[in-house]
């Protein structure tokens, strides 16, 4: 006598759209305990899992020993700082890869990805 079974394995509960991008683009603005900072970061998609990364970030960093007065016998509401001649502005050029190793799966899954 021969029997048959059949076995399951594990399956999603429910199918997921997925839609593909040739290129993305992303920005933002932070704050840090020395300044500012902004960006600006452009993908462009080699495969499926692959993207050249071009990104620029322009940031703000103060001195730490850099402290805030206020004149008490004028009417000058945004102080000064003493002693203070220059700024430092820093612009940070990046060119990169970002590849994902292993893609979101579900709507609160996670994905592993890898920047160099």
């Amino acid at each position: 006598m021969f029997f048959k079974t059949t076995a399951f394995a594990q399956e999603t509960t429910f199918e997921e759209r997925t839609t593909a991008f040739s290129s993305e683009r992303s920005g933002g603005i932070g704050m840090h305990t020395n300044g500012f900072h902004a960006f600006f970061r452009y993908g462009k998609y080699l495969t499926g899992f692959t993207k050249r990364i071009y990104e620029i970030e322009v940031g703000n960093i103060k001195h730490p020993k850099e402290i805030r007065s206020v004149n008490p016998l004028e009417d000058n509401l945004r102080g000064y700082i003493f002693g203070k001649k220059n700024s430092l502005y820093v612009i940070r050029p990046t060119i990169g890869f970002h590849k994902e190793f292993v893609p979101k799966q579900s709507l609160k899954g996670v994905s592993i990805t890898y920047v160099t």
